[in-house]
């Protein structure tokens, strides 16, 4: 059984939707002190040793090599075959699946709200893969753009997706690396200098996400993320986050219960 494309990858900025844009905007003013979290920071923790999940034996760690990707073809089917039956479908998400095979085996999967136990197997292999989620963090600190694009921000917010299962999979081995990622690239100065506005605020949207995700599975850790933060770049933006994300949960819990 296939399911739709999520309504946020269509639309720009879609992501900002319900915390606000003018407040991302105030908090990406950078305070005066240098940034103590850089790019090259993050990359370094992420590639130190960790230590394995108590609740899964992973064994040895092994170096990253590509995951087998045996979707790739029956994705691009499924983003054909809507393309002819709505002409209004959004292209964007076919030129991402097109382009990048990883993604376009995610896309397979994230389509499927059943899966059946071979692909359910498979896709937790791809959450675990060490190579995938390397590549997920290259793309989500490294985009080529300085200004924001549709194709751009959707290829990213695939990406936090593909986290986000990776999260959710409570049995994952490879749980506390994805945690620790999403902790370093919030932290992460990855505003170089020429990049747009407009670019900025998509980035600083992905940080959101990736604060609301981490304050969804692991509340205690965003919380801390304040004290990581304080005298960087990101410190106002991150006391911003802290604050906008509960606000935003219990608004729609509020939303949620009310007749």
């Amino acid at each position: 059984m296939q399911k739709k494309e999520p309504n946020r990858w269509v639309g720009r900025l879609v992501v900002l939707v319900g915390v606000g844009t003018l407040g991302l905007m105030a908090a990406l003013r950078p305070w005066q002190t240098p940034a103590l979290v850089s790019v090259e920071a993050v990359e370094q923790e992420v590639q130190k040793p960790r230590e394995k999940d108590a609740r899964v034996d992973v064994g040895p760690r092994k170096s990253a090599s590509p995951p087998r990707l045996p979707h790739v073809k029956q994705a691009i089917e499924i983003v054909e075959e809507r393309a002819e039956e709505d002409e209004e479908a959004p292209k964007f998400v076919e030129k991402v699946v097109r382009e990048d095979p990883a993604l376009a085996e995610i896309y397979y999967f994230r389509q499927h709200v059943l899966l059946d136990p071979i692909e359910r197997e498979q896709y937790h292999e791809l959450l675990a893969d060490e190579w995938m989620l390397d590549k997920v963090r290259k793309d989500l600190l490294h985009p080529p753009e300085i200004h924001e694009t549709v194709q751009g921000n959707t290829k990213r917010l695939m990406e936090i997706d593909f986290l986000r299962d990776a999260v959710a999979w409570a049995e994952n081995p490879s749980r506390e690396e994805v945690l620790s990622t999403i902790e370093a690239m919030i932290l992460a100065d990855n505003y170089p200098d020429g990049m747009g506005m407009d670019m900025r605020i998509s980035i600083s949207g992905n940080k959101m996400e990736l604060y609301s995700l981490l304050y969804e599975f692991a509340p205690e850790r965003a919380a801390g993320l304040v004290d990581k933060a304080r005298g960087t770049k990101v410190a106002q933006l991150v006391e911003y986050l802290s604050t906008a994300i509960p606000a935003r949960k219990q608004r729609e819990l509020a939303n949620a219960i009310t007749p």
